[in-house]
């Protein structure tokens, strides 16, 4: 049976909502005492926003049936980018992870897999 893809839009509002707070609270909190429940919690909030700029990139090179090994790839890059962020350094986290740590979500993870092959491939055309 086929998963219905508005499922795909609320993966991590599951369940009852964590405190009401800022998403980048979150994302700070992480960052200083890694709990992945922290991470979890910027996810809730910070999904809707996530899901705008996976779309985009599913509608400009039209990946539909993606959009889920899209949107992973991305939560993928924002985890691995809070590895190394350092709040002292007063940089925006999202500048942070595309201009800083050198993490652009359309590379993240080339050697896994066909979909992030192909936002390559298509990049270097546009």
């Amino acid at each position: 049976m086929k998963k219905n893809w508005e499922e795909d839009l609320k993966i991590f509002r599951n369940g009852d909502p964590p405190e009401v707070r800022f998403w980048w609270e979150y994302l700070l909190d992480y960052v200083e005492h890694k709990r992945i429940e922290d991470f979890h919690a910027f996810l809730y909030y910070y999904e809707e926003k996530l899901n705008t700029i996976t779309m985009g990139y599913v509608q400009r090179y039209a990946m539909y049936g993606h959009f889920l090994d899209l949107k992973m790839v991305r939560v993928e890059a924002i985890w691995q980018a809070a590895q190394q962020y350092k709040p002292w350094r007063e940089t925006p986290f999202l500048k942070f992870k595309e201009e800083y740590a050198g993490i652009s979500w359309t590379n993240t993870y080339a050697r896994r897999g066909r979909v992030i092959q192909f936002l390559q491939q298509a990049n270097t055309r546009n």
